[in-house]
């Protein structure tokens, strides 16, 4: 099953100026970090079901990029 995927603006926000810490700790790291993001997001039309519901009835689940403490909710 393929879920449709809706990113709020103001996550997309927050994940820009994310990235754009990254890259003034090191040229590069941004890309990388929004590479990672996108990646872990995109995953999640194939995949939603996969990570547990967390908080009860608010159906909040989440999960990670690979490489970065950075929490992806849904």
């Amino acid at each position: 099953m393929r879920f449709a995927l809706d990113i709020l603006p103001a996550a997309i926000a927050d994940i820009t100026a994310a990235a754009r810490w990254y890259e003034n700790q090191r040229g590069g790291l941004g890309t990388k970090f929004a590479l990672e993001v996108n990646e872990s997001i995109e995953s999640l039309a194939e995949q939603a079901l996969l990570f547990r519901v967390r908080y009860g009835r608010k159906c909040a689940r989440w999960t990670f990029p690979r490489h970065f403490p950075y929490r992806i909710c849904y």
